[in-house]
């Protein structure tokens, strides 16, 4: 779980029965690269990002996906995109200028560019330009999602609160 705050930080939820999410531990992930518990997830006293000393704090938290033993999330404030390897216990910044994430049933990562652009991430991390969207100068590109059948890939271009435009591209896309 991301938190959109300037020095939000990246948690997991661990329950204490498989399936069940009334009772469990809420963990925030810290400079050393483990997780600690938070004390009082509720917060009511302390926000949560302030109750660990040595949480990481991100900027901004915003989209997530998890993949193949990889979370991947994405930070409003610095564009940045993150990966979590919940195998390896590691966590990378892949690239900047990142603003949305998705991902396709090939495990392939769609990734918003802050320039009306659309890029992929392979499985091994290899970032392919896709889309650009032309005819649309400092539109944000958001809201990305495959169709249930991974055939057709959906985002929406927006410029301030009131205009904005929703595209279809349609596959094949990469098995």
């Amino acid at each position: 779980m991301t938190e959109d705050e300037p020095d939000g930080c990246f948690y997991r939820f661990r329950p204490g029965d498989w399936g069940d999410l009334t009772e469990g531990t809420l963990e925030v992930l810290c400079s050393s690269g483990r997780w600690q518990a938070v004390p009082s997830p509720a917060a009511l006293l302390k926000e949560a990002r302030h109750q660990v000393e040595g949480a990481r704090h991100f900027d901004g938290g915003d989209g997530c996906h998890y993949a193949g033993g990889v979370c991947y999330f994405t930070t409003k404030g610095d564009t940045g995109l993150w990966a979590y390897d919940a195998q390896t216990a590691t966590l990378d910044r892949l690239c900047e200028g990142v603003r949305a994430i998705t991902a396709a049933p090939s495990g392939d990562l769609y990734v918003a560019r802050e320039r009306a652009e659309i890029d992929v991430i392979a499985p091994d991390r290899a970032v392919t330009p896709f889309l650009r969207l032309e005819g649309h100068h400092g539109a944000e590109l958001t809201g990305l999602a495959f169709s249930p059948s991974g055939e057709r890939l959906y985002f929406s271009a927006r410029r301030g609160r009131t205009e904005g435009h929703t595209f279809e591209v349609t596959g094949p896309f990469r098995p």
